[in-house]
């Protein structure tokens, strides 16, 4: 019994002929795209569209995208010094505390040591920060 259903089967399956690909894996072919970042930048999409729904288009507002922006520079920095810490064979989980701790004094520079109005104050409690 278990031949004639695996006889219909390959009978069904199999019928000679090429299968031809269809209409949409022959563009990501011929696009070179891979599908699964077409699938995270889709399920993004959708993820974007709930959150300007729910909030009433304000999630998609300029200064909210800029914002995003922003806080999203400082993890991209981070994983990207990640990255090359962990390709030198060096895993090191101290990356979020060290910049944590620099994060801070250079916040403390420029507002408690520094004059607020003063043009200089930022960017050299940016190169205190660096050599930090």
């Amino acid at each position: 019994m278990a031949t004639d259903v695996e006889a219909r089967s390959a009978s069904s399956t199999d019928s000679g002929a090429p299968t031809e690909p269809g209409v949409i894996t022959r563009i990501f072919r011929a696009t070179e795209l891979d599908v699964r970042i077409v699938a995270m930048v889709v399920a993004l999409a959708v993820i974007w569209g709930i959150l300007a729904i729910l909030t009433d288009g304000i999630f998609l507002s300029p200064r909210n995208l800029s914002n995003l922006a922003v806080q999203g520079s400082v993890v991209a920095i981070m994983a990207t010094g990640m990255v090359l810490v962990i390709v030198a064979r060096h895993i090191d989980l101290s990356v979020g505390s060290v910049l944590g701790f620099i994060s801070m004094v250079v916040g403390f520079l420029h507002v408690q040591v520094f004059p607020v109005e003063a043009a200089w104050g930022w960017p050299l409690a940016m190169v205190i920060g660096l050599a930090a």
